[in-house]
């Protein structure tokens, strides 16, 4: 059933994709190029330690590059070649792995002073440091690198693990702990940041026993790396490198921020030598704003926005399909990577309880939910999946050329696809979600006595000697069209079910600030959507540790065997594909047993945008930060998706 599912879903892909042709205009000046996004940024363009809004990832996108290593297949790494001269890996006798990569000398940042081996070393050195942590930053982004800890909790100084050979060449030893890692180039990905401009008076050298900070004028003898720097230098909300960023590595500049509104503007970065492909921008004025759903159309209809992008709402879809039939805009379409979900908080209030959580599942009709939201380009999901994901796809069938190799593959890749077909899909069941409600004692009404149905309307229980109501609280998004369709579906089934809903309507940033706890708990639920990086690894998401609450673990679950079999999947030999599907569905299986998150539905993207955007080609790898590179705006000169093609068949 799901293959025909999927298959539909193709076939409606295939329909609906229009390719745009490359004319032969001259260039002309056509003003800023608007990209419209539903998602509105929070100002966190400097790594993922202060968040991960999926608007401010595209801006990291836009304004950092160089990083060593690309994801150019699924699934897998290779070295960039516009960037890597030479990497070499040698074992360490403690079964660790010591990278060597030297970059080329003719690399720049926008203001065209050089990158050097010291600014990937002070990259990673960053963001381990304790003094980020200090400033309200996740310092845990690279504990598998050798001698973090020590680093990380200000032992010592000196990163063990992070080298400096000379000035173009620098090391990553990874600690034997964290291998085998099935994404092993991952480990690498890294992009280089400026320390002259982050922090100023400091440099980044190695004697030999590994990296470590320094002032640069001798003769000042305390520390100028400190807390009351970074607050100032990363944080400041007006010139801070956090949300002003002035020297940068990637294809565009920054040439200013707005946080009320939301609106970031671009140029193209001179200095930037191209992306894996070679490729340099040619769009220049781009502005990233936010759009409303009720309006996006009309403004691109009328050229106030020239690029809608992640577009998931059905009415938009159906409006932009109308349009594409006129002629007045285009249309590309992928699958995403990720799905939108009802987030619980799992370490206080009531889904502290699973039997609660597998409750709600029941009385939420996800399939009608999906059908209403997504007018029928997504699915519903039941897992911690995305329909973009190759460990996905690879159960559908569609990645068969590249994963089988036998007649003995096919058949093992089948019986993996017909386990994870058993994952309950949560029907809705009123008399499921009351039993489990009795179950987790929620047996009286408001006077301590039994709970009778008809009568009573909110269920009770004894929670440490007081009688405690069921509800539950959500902060619900403003403006939401999928909170809203969520609202009106679930404010029934919850009443039946003698439980009280209690919503409050949230701005964006408000919403933002209690999802990563920011914010004092108020909220067991609320309704976002989430992309996965290239490479899967919910070890962070899933952690049991107390330091990652609230950092990488956002809902507060602490299971030692989800994240066990997180673990397990990281562990994984690298190219060892069906031992790492046959882990992913073991993960997805006890996931969907125990609901730390309720999957509602995964999707495909829509990017609308006028005819005069041509040769983009978005995907699920390449969203419009990477796609737009390739692209023309109004002077048919884009590179085409065959020339694109080709240099993939070339790299390889």
């Amino acid at each position: 059933m799901k293959k025909v599912i999927l298959l539909a879903l193709t076939l409606c892909l295939l329909l609906c994709v229009v390719c745009a042709a490359a004319g032969e205009s001259e260039k002309e000046d056509l003003g800023d190029f608007v990209v419209g996004e539903t998602s509105k940024l929070t100002g966190a363009f400097f790594t993922s330690m202060w968040g991960d809004n999926t608007s401010d990832i595209d801006v990291r996108h836009l304004l950092h590059g160089y990083s060593p290593i690309y994801w150019e297949v699924q699934p897998g790494f290779l070295p960039d070649s516009q960037i890597v001269h030479n990497l070499s890996v040698s074992d360490r006798e403690d079964g660790g792995k010591l990278y060597i990569i030297e970059v080329y000398n003719d690399l720049s940042y926008s203001d065209g002073s050089p990158i050097t081996a010291a600014d990937y070393a002070f990259s990673y050195m960053l963001g381990a440091s304790p003094v980020i942590a200090e400033i309200g930053g996740a310092s845990d982004v690279v504990p598998y690198i050798a001698g973090y800890d020590a680093y990380h909790d200000g032992e010592t100084n000196v990163f063990a693990g992070v080298r400096i050979f000379d000035a173009y060449t620098f090391g990553v030893d990874i600690d034997s702990a964290y291998l085998p890692f099935f994404y092993d180039l991952a480990y690498l990905v890294t992009y280089p940041y400026p320390i002259s401009v982050i922090a100023p008076g400091c440099e980044v050298v190695d004697d030999g026993e590994g990296a470590y900070i320094r002032n640069i004028d001798p003769a000042i003898t305390e520390p100028i790396f400190t807390a009351e720097l970074l607050r100032k230098t990363i944080l400041d909300p007006d010139e801070g490198y956090l949300s002003h960023p002035p020297v940068v590595s990637g294809p565009y500049t920054l040439t200013s921020y707005d946080a009320e509104s939301g609106e970031a503007r671009f140029n193209i970065n001179p200095y930037f030598v191209g992306n894996w492909h070679g490729v340099v921008p040619t769009i220049d004025n781009v502005v990233l704003r936010p759009v409303l759903p009720e309006t996006m159309m009309e403004e691109l209809k009328n050229g106030d926005v020239q690029l809608l992008n992640k577009v998931v709402a059905a009415q938009n879809i159906t409006e932009g399909m109308s349009l594409m039939a006129t002629g007045e805009v285009m249309s590309e379409n992928y699958p995403r990577l990720g799905l939108g979900f009802i987030h619980y908080t799992c370490d206080n209030g009531v889904f502290t309880s699973q039997d609660v959580r597998q409750a709600v599942a029941y009385l939420i009709d996800t399939p009608e939910l999906t059908r209403e939201f997504t007018a029928g380009f997504g699915i519903p999901s039941y897992g911690y999946y995305g329909v973009g994901q190759w460990m996905y796809q690879a159960l559908m069938g569609t990645l068969n050329d590249y994963i089988l190799q036998s007649e003995e593959d096919a058949v093992k890749w089948e019986e993996l696809a017909a386990e994870f077909s058993t994952l309950n899909t949560y029907d809705v069941d009123l008399g499921q979600a009351k039993r489990l409600l009795v179950k987790d004692g929620w047996t009286l009404n408001e006077d301590g006595k039994d709970y009778e149905e008809g009568s009573d309307t909110v269920r009770y229980k004894l929670v440490d000697g007081h009688l405690t109501p069921l509800t539950i609280r959500w902060g619900k998004l403003e403006g939401s069209f999928a909170a809203e369709t969520l609202h009106e579906m679930i404010t029934q089934p919850f009443a039946d079910a003698g439980i009280q809903l209690e919503v409050d309507v949230l701005k964006y940033e408000d919403l933002m600030d209690y999802f990563y706890r920011t914010h004092e708990y108020k909220y067991d639920m609320l309704y976002l959507a989430t992309n996965f990086i290239s490479w899967f690894d919910p070890v962070p998401v899933f952690s049991i540790y107390e330091e990652h609450i609230g950092i990488t673990n956002m809902t507060g679950y602490r299971d030692e065997e989800l994240f066990a079999l997180a673990l397990d999947m990281r562990r994984t030999a690298p190219g060892d594909l069906y031992e790492y599907e046959r882990k992913w569905v073991t993960f997805q299986k006890d996931f969907n047993e125990k609901l730390p998150l309720l999957p509602i539905y995964t999707n495909v993207y829509f990017d609308f945008h006028t005819p005069l955007l041509t040769g983009y080609y978005p995907n699920v790898e390449m969203s419009f930060p990477v796609a737009l590179l390739s692209a023309a705006y109004g002077q048919g000169q884009g590179v085409t998706g065959d020339a694109i093609e080709d240099d993939i068949i070339m790299a390889d």
